[in-house]
């Protein structure tokens, strides 16, 4: 990745680009390791990571970008289920810590029909889930995120250096300046830094159901 320079972790341990339909991955433990990253190291080191790529073909970089025969760039149809997601990130001594879960970054208004269920997240480095950067308010379709285990390592049970309290951002951050319709958060647990974070761009965002969650906010994160 173009990113990485100088002892940088990798962006991601599987890093997908451009055109991904139809796609399920299932059955992996992700281990970012993070305890053998220090504070050289760089941010990533994150469990999932879909990139759109940087511009589209005009350079603008809120446009949809496109591959050559014009096709716009996309994630759909994704299914991701029975995985355990672990110590991503790198050192907790930075300011950015890294380590998100599952990231998506510049998606397109082709992003829709992503089913996240029945996972474990154990201390995250900075967000269980982000969609990140890029947008002029379209709206992104379909995102369910269900019956999933979420342990920060500023819970009681883990053992360690007490400076862990300190990781985490939040549990899901939809920065990218978009708005969503038909997103479901149901049945998830929940126990670490555990705030939401919508950008919205200003517009309304539609059918959110949530319910049936234990949803525990517990101090710390940077």
């Amino acid at each position: 990745d173009g990113w990485n320079k100088n002892k940088m972790a990798d962006m991601a341990i599987i890093n997908l680009y451009r055109v991904i339909r139809n796609l399920t991955i299932h059955d992996l433990t992700l281990d970012g390791n993070c305890f053998t990253l220090g504070a050289e190291h760089g941010v990533e080191n994150h469990g999932i990571c879909w990139k759109a790529g940087n511009r589209s073909a005009g350079g603008d970089w809120n446009g949809a970008p496109t591959v050559a025969d014009g096709t716009v760039y996309e994630i759909a149809n994704l299914e991701i289920y029975n995985c355990t997601f672990k110590d991503l990130g790198t050192t907790i001594a930075r300011n950015d810590c890294g380590g998100d879960g599952i990231i998506f970054i510049t998606p397109t208004e082709k992003c829709r029909d992503i089913n996240i269920h029945h996972n474990t997240f154990e201390n995250w480095g900075r967000w269980v889930f982000l969609i990140d950067l890029g947008g002029y308010g379209e709206r992104l379709y379909n995102i369910k995120f269900n019956r999933n285990q979420c342990l920060g390592a500023n819970r009681e049970e883990v053992v360690g250096d007490a400076n862990w309290k300190w990781r985490a951002l939040g549990l899901i951050d939809f920065e990218t300046k978009k708005c969503f319709e038909n997103v479901e958060f149901i049945g998830n647990t929940v126990k670490g830094s555990a705030g939401w974070a919508i950008n919205g761009n200003s517009k309304v965002n539609r059918n959110f159901v949530i319910k049936d969650n234990y949803w525990q906010h517990l101090g710390g994160g940077y």
